[in-house]
């Protein structure tokens, strides 16, 4: 399922963080990434989450490997 901005993200999607250092520098600095939210992706989606509140806060379409 895809997310938008401002929906909660549930532990149903998935529930295993992106390491923050594991994102491309280039692609942290070019979307301003927060190292304090939590990175989630999937099928090419990157998603930004603030930890306290669960709610989506980026939705970047990218390619990590």
């Amino acid at each position: 399922k895809k997310l938008a901005i401002g929906q909660r993200y549930q532990s149903a999607y998935g529930y295993n963080p992106y390491a923050y250092n594991s994102i491309p520098y280039d692609l942290r600095r070019q979307y301003d990434l927060d190292p304090y939210n939590r990175y989630y992706y999937d099928q090419g989606t990157l998603y930004g989450v603030d930890p306290r509140t669960m709610i989506v806060e980026q939705v970047i379409r990218a390619i990590l490997r």
